[in-house]
């Protein structure tokens, strides 16, 4: 079971998720079911979860109908992060007749971790019906359609694990000094464990980034690392002022009417080579949590994430802003709607080119906490852009942060994969794709060495060229997100189909083909690509042109070679037409190659109707459109080889 131990919206939804169970139980109507009820709340009371769980669990499988077990069950692995069972509890509460709208919500937010997009639809649009002032249904619902947008481009970063991750919790970093130190919290320690997540209390870390990687993480110094938990940090320029969030500890703890020990910011200053003069800020209360510093370049004003009452509060967890004077921090201002919703927003980074990035699970995305930016216009936040993958993912992203120059950074993600639960990432700017190729014989399989390689950019001009070296392999660096074409060519070989090649594609940073030569010779079949005709037509289209002339540039190279080129139609409509049909369709392409100046003794057409299919699809045999079109072909056959040409013929005698 997993639990992101500093995340704020956890802390407030685990005492809703409690309030929302001694309510319930006080509605218990069955005596033994209440008493049972009774120890499982209990044991929620007291955040020991898996035992919660396990007795929940008994409820629910010995009275199925037990709609309080179930929808704790529900919310309790939603909020402790195992989003699995999760989607299978809410799948059942959604169900029984007493579910809430909140439930159907949570259970969309759940499928959409799944990655089961047009089910979480369905029930986004249903909580939308059920609560039409709540605008996140209707707007996460309609982002559903954005998402293959969100990948198309996501070739644009490169992502890699951070090689210190460990079992545990490793979040949030913070850049310390440099671009190239990072301090993060870090459940690594060997103190006493944690009850909510079963892990040892967060300490912060600092890890050096050397040439080849990143130095073993070491506790950072002076009086910070306390017994519970330091999370997320920020440094000013000068890195002599240090702003972290830590449970609401300095001498002794404190803790919340509810019995809880709430999240604050705390303020530390470095001297004598260490951290010290450790201070509470004047806006953090026992009765809220404050946490998720960050600051702007100048240091004049914090952005952090709280869930404090306020007049202009919108969600659960809010971001909010504070000026730092010299007589030191005014009042919190709320970043209101064009930020915050009614969900959570949480962990923002403050970018010195004034982007704001920020963490919600209740903006357009894949699902789990997102990764976004904002900026400003005028004073005002502006639009609110998702990150794309691969940088979110359908689990947690968040935590990031990003170098000055924006050529790279770090964020957390809970995505599989990783080495624990919530683990460190880093990304860089991704500029170039690279393309491995490599040439090889159709028939043999033998790599083809020196065949000439030509990349196109669509729409534009011929890029580079090379040959392929004595293993028949070349490489190309491509642009990311564009298209390109790679023709081949090898004297005493078949004119290569074009190959298209596109850099949109999901995450990856090297793309790999095989292209396959055909040597000439009497009797071998050749396809033409791309040949199309409009239906009952056999006008040349400007589609087919293409094809043909690079046909013709062929023929032009070796002038002493014979060609047959035949056309073929599927088998609808009568044998007689399609013989006709097919027939006009080979004569109006070989009238067309000899307008180009090909010699007419060189070439003959024939036209061979439905009598050649490639598949299955004869006569009153129902085959889809894909597999008729497969017999919708033009193609030549050699029927005098080149005489400069010593080749054998494939004909057998």
């Amino acid at each position: 079971m997993r639990l992101i131990a500093m995340t704020l919206q956890k802390i407030f939804q685990l005492l809703l998720l409690f309030s929302v169970t001694l309510t319930f139980f006080f509605s218990e109507p069955a005596f033994a079911q209440a008493r049972k009820l009774r120890k499982a709340d209990k044991a929620l009371s007291l955040f020991q979860f898996d035992k919660a769980i396990n007795r929940y669990t008994k409820i629910a499988k010995k009275h199925p109908d037990n709609y309080k077990a179930l929808s704790s069950l529900a919310d309790i692995y939603r909020i402790t992060g195992d989003y699995e069972n999760a989607v299978a509890w809410y799948g059942i509460v959604v169900k029984q007749a007493q579910c809430t709208p909140m439930q159907k919500f949570y259970y969309a937010q759940m499928l959409r971790t799944a990655e089961q997009y047009d089910s979480a639809k369905v029930y986004y649009l249903k909580y939308s019906d059920l609560a039409p002032n709540d605008s996140r249904g209707l707007r996460i619902a309609n982002g559903m359609d954005m998402l293959p947008d969100l990948r198309r481009d996501s070739i644009k970063f490169r992502v890699k694990e951070y090689p210190h991750n460990t079992p545990g919790l490793e979040f949030s970093p913070a850049y310390y000094k440099n671009d190239s130190t990072i301090v993060f919290p870090t459940s690594r320690g060997t103190g006493k464990l944690d009850v909510w997540s079963d892990n040892p209390f967060l300490d912060l870390y600092v890890s050096v980034q050397n040439d080849t990687s990143f130095s073993e993480p070491v506790p950072i110094e002076g009086n910070v690392n306390k017994e519970f938990h330091e999370g997320p940090v920020v440094f000013d320029t000068s890195y002599t002022t240090m702003y972290f969030t830590r449970n609401n500890y300095i001498k002794k703890k404190k803790k919340s009417r509810e019995g809880i020990m709430k999240l604050k910011v705390f303020k530390a200053v470095y001297k004598d080579n260490k951290w010290e003069e450790i201070a509470d800020l004047p806006f953090n209360s026992d009765e809220y949590s404050v946490g998720h510093p960050t600051l702007t370049p100048d240091g004049k004003f914090m952005y952090f994430a709280s869930d404090m009452p306020n007049a202009n509060a919108v969600g659960g967890q809010d971001l909010y802003m504070v000026a730092i004077t010299d007589s030191g921090f005014g009042e919190p201002v709320n970043l209101g709607t064009a930020i915050n919703t009614k969900g959570d927003e949480v962990f923002p980074f403050y970018h010195p080119n004034g982007t704001l990035y920020f963490s919600s699970d209740s903006y357009e995305g894949f699902g789990g906490l997102d990764i976004y930016s904002a900026t400003q216009s005028k004073g005002a936040w502006g639009i609110i852009t998702n990150l794309g993958y691969p940088i979110n993912s359908s689990k947690d992203d968040f935590g990031l942060i990003y170098n000055e120059k924006l050529e790279h950074g770090m964020f957390t993600s809970s995505r599989p994969g990783g080495a624990g639960s919530d683990d460190i990432y880093l990304f860089d700017k991704n500029t170039k794709v690279i393309l491995l190729g490599k040439v090889i014989d159709k028939k043999t399989k033998e790599p083809i060495p020196d065949a000439m390689v030509y990349l196109k950019e669509m729409v534009t001009v011929q890029l580079d060229s090379l040959a392929s070296d004595k293993k028949g392999k070349f490489k190309f660096p491509l642009e990311i997100n564009k298209d390109f074409e790679v023709t081949t060519e090898k004297y005493g070989y078949f004119l290569a189909s074009l190959i298209k090649v596109s850099t949109r594609m999901e995450g990856k940073d090297t793309i790999e083909i095989v292209i396959e030569l055909q040597r000439i010779a009497v009797g071998e079949v050749v396809k033409l690509e791309n040949i199309y005709y409009d239906f009952d037509k056999f006008d040349i289209r400007p589609d087919a042109a293409v094809e043909l002339n690079r046909f013709v540039q062929f023929m032009n190279k070796y002038p002493g070679m014979e060609v047959e080129l035949r056309s073929h139609t599927d088998s609808r409509g009568s044998d007689t037409y399609n013989q006709w049909l097919s027939q006009k369709r080979a004569e109006s392409a070989v009238a067309y190659v000899i307008k180009q100046g090909i010699g007419s003794t060189r070439i003959k057409a024939r036209g061979y109707g439905e009598s050649m299919p490639v598949n299955q699809c004869v006569n009153r045999v129902p085959c889809t459109e894909e597999e008729h079109q497969m017999n919708r072909r033009t193609e030549f056959v050699v029927t005098k080889q080149p005489t400069e040409l010593k080749v054998k013929s494939s004909v057998k005698d």
